[in-house]
């Protein structure tokens, strides 16, 4: 059993060289300007020329028209887009056909789950539900909701960090885990021994399951 890691609110080169040489996944590369963690175009396209080939680069869009989704995928060469606003079922399908996709759904309470089986997304995340944030809360949902989840390609996120996330496997394995302010010193700034031991603890529980 693997769990993919992405860290999510890559403002800059150091960050993304840190989570590089840790072994994540994917880098998460926000372009919601109301976010504390926006990265504009320029910036994320000089960082993504310096990611190797097998670390996905993500870009989270809120709300944006599949055009300028698709113009931002080709300048930075993202590999994913993550939607976290209102986006339809018909939108996810439609921006599908051009790139693959990872729709965000906000948990707040156990009926919001049903919301999952509307989207034909590549992946599905599990936020934490907020009346303004979009995403970067630090806020945790209640996990008891998952224990029965029987789809495979979840990402669960919200409120994780080096000290909860491996209680998070007693309710639920998912398929990813999404980090964003659970690993840093300040919104868009990551400390780089809360990435190392977001990433060890993650890998440790890996090998102690394997035996």
């Amino acid at each position: 059993m693997r769990v993919r890691i992405k860290i999510c609110g890559i403002t800059n080169l150091r960050d993304a060289n840190l989570c590089i040489r840790e072994g994540v996944d994917a880098l998460g590369f926000v372009f919601y300007p109301q976010s504390p963690r926006y990265i504009d175009i320029c910036k994320a396209t000089k960082i993504s020329h310096k990611v190797p080939p097998f670390v996905s680069k993500v870009g989270v869009f809120v709300n944006e028209s599949i055009e300028n989704i698709l113009s931002v995928v080709d300048k930075v060469k993202l590999d994913v887009v993550q939607l976290h606003g209102e986006e339809t079922p018909h939108f996810v399908e439609s921006l599908k056909k051009y790139v693959k996709v990872i729709k965000a759904v906000h948990i707040k309470d156990r009926v919001s789950l049903e919301k999952i089986n509307r989207f034909k997304a590549d992946a599905i995340l599990l936020d934490s539900f907020h009346p303004l944030l979009k995403g970067g809360s630090g806020r945790s949902f209640n996990w008891n909701y998952l224990k029965n989840l029987k789809q495979t390609n979840i990402i669960v996120s919200g409120g994780l960090n080096p000290y909860n996330v491996v209680d998070l496997f007693k309710y639920f394995i998912p398929w990813g885990v999404d980090v964003s302010s659970g690993v840093e010193k300040h919104p868009g700034k990551k400390d780089s021994l809360l990435v190392r031991m977001f990433i060890k603890n993650i890998r440790r529980w890996e090998n102690e399951i394997a035996g």
